[in-house]
């Protein structure tokens, strides 16, 4: 059991409401399903007795999709922590797995949950910007001075009320990591370019056009600037939690597959991202073999 004991009590209740909404993601929960939720709800170390009642009254009325959509921004903005998160995705683990089957509206709630984890994170990186002249110097400099040129570059199409410039910046990264995985074998797909859109609507809310712009402006200035990919790779390792990173792997990982090979030059590339990034290796071999599978089908 994850011993953790000193999480903030408004976390627990975040946690508990989240457990609930995906219960009720069907519309219905069965007598047998709120005894396991009472039981595994009763679990939540040191939760306030006022915080039980209120989980309480929600087992007993549906929850609708408006509400369901308030419950998980919340949660989102509330476990900010890796240390949070690793109690969080415990727990929600423990819902998934409770019935033995995986019931497809409550697997979307929790795909959703991941994505509002890894937009809000990239919300909170803190890249170390020089406003300063001197030329950089380290890898690390480099890396950061070519990520702002690509930046200030989409700042002409992107305007701030569309994304942050701390999320902005960190989509550019994760970016470069995935043209250069794409551009490993001297040629990239239409069909990755159209994944690389996709990951980015996904992650950050933009339209088609400004999320085709953001991939072609990034697959070019990667062409052109050659960016200091391991040095992205440490700056995204020390602002992201294992989960995100992950996530990120499996991202990349497909869209590699896209054009139906991943030829040695781009294995090579996407072990050395991998392991830049300290991403677990079971999770990375997993993923992997699933998605070579899936190549060879």
């Amino acid at each position: 059991m994850f011993e953790n004991t000193d999480i903030n009590p408004r976390i627990l209740l975040s946690v508990g409401k989240v457990i609930i909404a995906i219960a009720w993601a069907d519309g219905a929960i069965q007598e047998a399903e709120i005894k396991c939720l009472r039981a595994l709800l009763s679990e939540l170390p040191n939760i306030p007795s006022e915080y039980v009642e209120a989980l309480e009254s929600l087992l007993k009325r549906p929850i609708e999709p408006n509400e369901r959509e308030i419950i998980l921004d919340e949660f989102a903005h509330l476990v900010t922590h890796h240390k949070e998160r690793n109690f969080a995705f415990y727990w929600l683990e423990r819902i998934i797995n409770a019935k033995g089957e995986h019931n497809p509206l409550e697997m979307e709630i929790y795909s959703a949950i991941n994505n509002r984890f890894l937009k809000h994170s990239l919300e909170h990186i803190d890249a170390p910007i020089s406003n300063d002249n001197k030329v950089p110097r380290t890898t690390d400099e480099r890396a950061i001075a070519n990520i702002e040129i690509a930046f200030n570059e989409a700042r002409k199409f992107i305007p701030h009320d569309l994304l942050s410039d701390a999320l902005l910046r960190r989509m550019l990264m994760i970016g470069v990591l995935a043209t250069r995985i794409t551009l490993a074998d001297y040629r990239i797909d239409e069909t990755e370019i159209e994944q690389l859109k996709e990951f980015i609507r996904r992650q950050t809310g933009l339209d088609k056009k400004h999320a085709f712009q953001l991939a072609c402006l990034i697959l070019v200035h990667d062409i052109k600037e050659d960016v200091e990919v391991l040095a992205l790779c440490k700056i995204l390792k020390t602002n992201s939690s294992l989960e995100e990173r992950n996530h990120w792997l499996d991202q990349l990982l497909r869209i590699s597959q896209q054009d139906g090979i991943i030829v040695d030059n781009e294995m090579n590339q996407i072990i050395n991202i991998a392991a830049a990034l300290g991403v677990c290796q079971n999770h990375f071999q997993r993923t992997l073999h699933a998605v070579m599978d899936y190549t060879k089908k």
